[in-house]
């Protein structure tokens, strides 16, 4: 038997008794928490929401560089990527700053290691009669590729979205009320995450599908292995060893315990809504 949707074909959640909040709705929503009072109760916000969202600035057109512009031959070192910096990492409780400091030296590896490879793809001229995909050093750079990158920005979203000014989730409006319609209840979301987390071998994030209009808690067991495509991560739990043996051993509940104490939820709610209004 067909079962029958008025949300653009999403069929309900069986994690929640309520409808997910289609791409439309989250539109609507993302409209009401810079909006009016009548315009945020149609969604059960109050007036005293998060403030609006700004669009980030767009860079000046002078200063873009278009792919015709940055043909593969022309790779400039001067375009690497730069580790960024963390301050908010400091106001961490429960998680140790020297064990911090060990997976921030994890991190820049990555970051040296992609421009590396960036660097050797750029200089080699490809030669199709030696491309073989059971070996060839062209293979292997663009097998590594996506593992140092994705290495490089999963830890970023990670480091961004722990301390700093801490948030509880119901400070933060739209990723509670949202979440919470997804998932039925607050805490099945965070016990379906921490599940997640305790099984996964490498990362646990909760992101927004672009195909289905969800929000949906994903696991990979590497960084570029079971990668879902077409999802913005809201937010990055790293569950590798590295982000927690020196603290925990091998104890993982008590470091996800720990992660879950210093999330930053108004950083997840402004990914939220940026990707609700430039998504």
């Amino acid at each position: 038997m067909t079962q029958s949707s008025d949300n653009n074909g999403i069929h309900p959640s069986p994690l929640a008794p309520n409808p997910p909040i289609a791409r439309r709705d989250f539109l609507k929503m993302a409209a009401a928490v810079g909006g009016s009072a009548l315009a945020l109760s149609q969604f059960g916000l109050s007036a005293h929401a998060a403030p609006p969202v700004k669009p980030p600035a767009k860079p000046a057109a002078k200063g873009l560089i278009m792919p015709s512009d940055h043909p593969m031959h022309a790779y400039d070192a001067k375009e690497a990527i730069q580790a960024k910096t963390f301050p908010n990492l400091s106001t961490v409780e429960g998680i140790s700053q020297n064990q911090l400091e060990q997976h921030l030296g994890l991190y820049k590896g990555y970051v040296g290691k992609i421009n590396d490879i960036e660097t050797q793809i750029h200089a080699m001229q490809p030669d199709l009669e030696k491309m073989n995909a059971t070996y060839s050093p062209y293979r292997e750079l663009h097998a590594e590729q996506t593992y140092a990158l994705n290495g490089v920005i999963l830890h970023e979203y990670y480091f961004e979205n722990i301390g700093g000014a801490k948030k509880k989730a119901t400070e933060t409006e739209m990723v509670h009320k949202i979440f919470t319609q997804e998932f039925g209840t607050w805490d099945n979301y965070v016990n379906h995450l921490l599940a997640v987390g305790k099984s996964s071998r490498g990362w646990a994030l909760t992101g927004y599908n672009m195909r289905d209009h969800r929000i949906h808690n994903y696991g990979l067991d590497l960084h570029n292995q079971g990668v879902p495509v077409n999802v913005i991560p809201l937010l990055v739990l790293d569950v590798y060893e590295h982000a927690y043996m020196i603290d925990f051993g091998t104890k993982r509940p008590a470091y996800l315990e720990a992660f879950m104490n210093n999330v930053n939820w108004a950083v997840v709610d402004d990914r939220l809504k940026t990707m609700i209004l430039h998504g």
